[in-house]
């Protein structure tokens, strides 16, 4: 019975028909160049995005390998941390608990009779040298970056604000 046919064109035959004011001669110089920035646009598309694609691998690996070492690094510097803070806090009688609150805050609980006996001057100086102490236990431990600060704040026993830092 009746077959369907189909018929195929060729490159050149699909821009023959779909230009149909040109010479054989332009038809086959027009369709050469057109061919050719296809296969070019083709060729350089593609390895563009294999070398992109090769980049993103190597930065997400670079990343990633970074963050896996900066992670353990961390917990290992926070163990040292925790044993300088323990230190200080032995060291000086007046002090309660220390609390890091994360990198560059601390929170320090002080009694309430020692820091009610001193003098402006003399509080002053005690939380200039404690909060010096503490920061450079976070720089050693790699805890706090070379443009960070540390603000400690602090209380007394029942949870009132007794010093900040001034804002520099």
């Amino acid at each position: 019975m009746w077959r369907r046919q189909s018929i195929t064109f060729s490159g050149m035959e699909r821009y023959a028909l779909a230009n149909p004011g040109l010479t054989k001669i332009k038809l086959a110089e027009n369709y050469t160049r057109q061919a050719g920035m296809e296969a070019f646009f083709k060729k350089t598309f593609r390895r563009a995005g294999i070398l992109g694609a090769a980049v993103l691998l190597l930065v997400l690996a670079a990343l990633w390998s970074g963050g896996a070492r900066i992670a353990s690094r961390q917990r290992m510097n926070r163990a040292e941390l925790a044993g300088g803070v323990q230190e200080i806090m032995e060291a000086n009688a007046s002090i309660q608990e220390i609390r890091m609150m994360d990198s560059t805050h601390f929170y320090v609980y002080l009694d309430s009779g020692v820091w009610d006996a001193l003098t402006q001057q003399e509080r002053e100086a005690y939380c200039q040298t404690l909060s010096e102490r503490l920061e450079a236990q976070c720089r050693v431990n790699g805890l706090l970056g070379s443009r960070e600060t540390l603000r400690v704040y602090y209380y007394n026993g029942e949870g009132r604000l007794l010093a900040w830092p001034a804002d520099r």
